[in-house]
């Protein structure tokens, strides 16, 4: 069929081969587009509807806090889809391995003594309560749709294992032009670093991809982590 590219350039119309994949687990049912000439995946549908609610999170730095969360048929989880944006916090489980993988609470109470463990859980609950506020900022009060400005999806992973990645140590998170990731600091004495500030800095960085693309080199570099 013929189909716009909402994952690429979301105004061009392509040739594409439409899927219909269902996994067990995680459990997924999704309409899935192919451009027919260059493999990419131009478009995802889900199949299963949810609805968006809202429940309360102990997060690591910032208290008890409202959230968003995403209601299905196991419970909750850390998805949920505001003025057309996708925002979710998955598991990475302490790989380099990127994976829709979910954060789950059976009640929508997500409690210090359930989050706030040995695996530093609530540091997943503050990254999607940044996240959700970071939104909120940009789109209130500057009138932009997200880190593109036009719905780009919002997506946080949690607990990753940089130094697979290449990286010294688990003390960073990055940007890498669609998604944020969080180093992970499980078994050490060095606690999370996945606060508003960091969170609201790594999205920045999209924002900035988006208007200015300053150079990552040199002063604009600077400015750009500034």
């Amino acid at each position: 069929m013929i189909v716009k590219d909402l994952l690429k350039t979301n105004s061009i119309y392509r040739l594409a081969y439409k899927f219909d994949i269902y996994a067990h687990h995680p459990m997924s049912r999704n309409y899935v587009w192919v451009d027919a000439i260059t493999g990419e995946v131009i478009n995802i549908e889900s199949r299963i509807h949810f609805s968006n609610a809202m429940g309360t999170a102990f997060t690591r730095y910032s208290g008890t806090r409202t959230i968003t969360t995403d209601s299905y048929s196991g419970g909750y989880r850390l998805r949920e889809t505001k003025n057309g944006v996708n925002i979710s916090t998955f598991n990475m489980n302490h790989t380099g391995n990127y994976t829709s993988t979910d954060f789950t609470d059976n009640d929508n109470n997500w409690t210090a003594v359930e989050y706030n463990n040995a695996n530093k859980d609530n540091a997943a609950l503050e990254a999607h309560w940044g996240t959700e506020m970071t939104y909120e900022y940009f789109k209130n009060v500057h009138n932009r749709n997200s880190w593109n400005g036009s719905n780009g999806s919002l997506l946080s992973y949690v607990h990753t294992n940089l130094i697979v990645l290449g990286f010294q140590n688990n003390a960073n998170a990055f940007w890498d032009g669609q998604r944020m990731t969080y180093g992970d600091c499980y078994g050490t004495a060095l606690d999370t670093y996945i606060c508003l500030d960091v969170i609201a800095h790594e999205i920045a960085h999209g924002i900035c991809q988006t208007t200015a693309n300053l150079t990552y080199q040199g002063e604009s570099g600077a400015i750009n982590e500034s």
